[in-house]
């Protein structure tokens, strides 16, 4: 072969493995046949739906809080009355995975509602459905309260349902179900510590403390709280002034306890406290590592739990 052949065939040689590494790269990142009807994996469970999707339940009255660092959970509710006297419970929980979503959830409740709890969650999933699965929320709302297991954009998907609550679940193929990272309370000493300091007498049964005021006082409280594997899971407060039920006291006392603990990065939950305090309905908030669910007020008795974040 003479030197110029040789060279025409070296380069023909180049040129078709250009070519062909060309086509082999264009494959490898649109492997979807032309028409697919299926959304490509970046529409799906993306960050940046999530965030339009927090933004939107955000605008329509819900209330939305960056719940946990690791992994990090986003939580929103909604909670309303309904009825005469009765009340709904809506949480959407979603918990991520680096740059995607691995979990989301819709959980409601109802208590004397005549099951409104389940039409709100139907409209909650449906948005879900429509942010998160690109557009497939009808799909989604289907599978509230259904345990049976079906495939949405390579997702799994499912339902529960028990007593006066109902739920759908969306989950990543490589979700583990990993556990959430305990509450994230103060030592039980220091809880009791503040308790006494403010005049507390402190009894402890087992892994229950409970700390309450003098008999006599103008304002009784009573400081539950719930150890287990050798830290706090879980604190309960009640507080009223039986003689004067609308006394601004109450309030002040259990948002200052907070405070002094430090419970739910301290300010933060004191000032939650005051400020929903007295709502008709119960009030939920995500602070400082902890679930703080509240109750009363105002003219009536003051609840207020404390306890782990969920997904």
């Amino acid at each position: 072969m003479s030197r110029r052949d040789w060279l025409t065939a070296a380069v023909i040689a180049v040129v078709a493995a250009v070519i062909a590494g060309f086509l082999l790269r264009d494959t490898g990142d649109d492997p979807r046949p032309t028409g697919s009807t299926e959304p490509s994996s970046e529409q799906v469970m993306s960050v940046a739906a999530a965030s339009a999707l927090i933004d939107e339940l955000s605008q329509e009255g819900w209330h939305c809080y960056e719940s946990l660092d690791a992994p990090v959970v986003k939580r929103c509710f909604l909670d309303e009355p309904a009825g005469d006297d009765g009340s709904i419970s809506i949480d959407v929980a979603l918990t991520y995975a680096d740059d995607y979503l691995a979990r989301v959830s819709v959980y409601a409740a109802g208590v004397r509602d005549y099951r409104l709890h389940v039409d709100v969650a139907r409209q909650t999933a449906l948005k879900v459905g429509d942010a998160l699965l690109d557009g497939a929320g009808a799909r989604v709302a289907d599978r509230l309260g259904d345990r049976r297991e079906i495939e949405i954009a390579g997702r799994r998907v499912y339902g529960n349902r028990s007593g006066a609550s109902i739920q759908v679940v969306v989950e990543s193929a490589s979700y583990d179900g990993r556990t959430l990272p305990p509450p994230d309370f103060p030592a039980a000493s220091v809880l009791v510590r503040n308790a006494e300091a403010a005049d507390m007498s402190c009894d402890v049964d087992d892994a229950t403390t409970t700390c309450r005021t003098p008999p006599g006082s103008s304002i009784g409280m009573t400081i539950t709280i719930a150890e287990a594997g050798g830290r706090v899971r879980s604190l309960a407060i009640s507080a009223s002034n039986v003689t004067t039920p609308s006394d601004p006291v109450v309030a002040n006392m259990v948002s200052g306890y907070l405070y002094e603990t430090d419970l739910g990065g301290g300010p933060a939950a004191s000032r939650w406290v005051r400020a929903r305090a007295g709502t008709d309905v119960p009030a939920r908030a995500d602070l400082g590592g902890l679930n703080f669910r509240l109750e009363g007020g105002v003219d009536r008795a003051l609840y207020v739990t404390v306890g782990e974040i969920t997904n």
